[in-house]
């Protein structure tokens, strides 16, 4: 199992792992890329102690303005504190949840549900692919912060 970085808080898992930063208020804001990044590079670990790899991730930036600031002065890229989370792992379980970054490697996750079990990749991505579009283009329609 590749190191695991992230701590997942949900109403299933009853002891909550603590991870570096704070999970409300972060200054920390990452591209949906680096997000994607972040899952699969090293995987999830609930706050029970179990972990699992990330085979397939989408994450969406979510929150409107308050929660998004555009790179540089020519909006080369969004960034966000928060995303709407859908993950694969290997064996086929699918959970959706909300991440929230807490420094440049850590991140906090709230809302976690298991929503399938042994989903296909291709299913996976036919199903979540079409989701995550339709909801990055509701957050894109919120617009996002100038840069500070």
């Amino acid at each position: 199992m590749k190191r695991t970085m992230a701590v997942l808080a949900s109403s299933a898992v009853t002891a909550l792992a603590v991870g570096a930063g704070s999970a409300a208020g972060s200054d920390w804001l990452w591209s949906p890329g680096l997000c994607k990044s972040r899952l699969m590079d090293y995987g999830v670990e609930l706050g029970d102690g179990r972990t699992f790899n990330v085979a397939q991730a989408y994450c969406v930036g979510i929150g409107g303005p308050e929660h998004c600031e555009w790179t540089g002065a020519r909006h080369s890229k969004r960034l966000y504190d928060s995303f709407y989370v859908a993950v694969r792992s290997y064996d086929g379980a699918v959970r959706t949840l909300v991440l929230r970054p807490t420094a440049k490697n850590h991140w906090r996750g709230s809302q976690l549900q298991l929503v399938a079990r042994g989903m296909s990749s291709r299913r996976f991505v036919r199903s979540y692919g079409s989701t995550t579009l339709s909801v990055a283009a509701r957050e894109n329609d919120k617009g996002c912060a100038e840069p500070s």
